[in-house]
């Protein structure tokens, strides 16, 4: 598994997309998913010394071709 953070720029504004590439190595099948970066308005304590900053829900991206 992979987690890509991609910054794309559009209309003066930036968005971090957050792209999740899962890899099948007995089959070679590549499965995807993304969605963006949303910043909380302030840090949240995570577990015991850690602090989240932000979060990106994500979804399946359908194959190419197909709708």
């Amino acid at each position: 598994m992979k987690v890509y953070i991609v910054n794309y720029q559009k209309d003066g504004k930036e968005y971090k997309k957050v792209i999740l590439k899962i890899s099948n190595d007995l089959s070679g099948e590549e499965v995807f998913y993304s969605g963006f970066l949303r910043n909380l308005d302030g840090e949240r304590s995570w577990g015991k010394t850690g602090w989240l900053e932000s979060y990106a829900e994500i979804y399946k991206d359908r194959p190419e071709g197909k709708k």
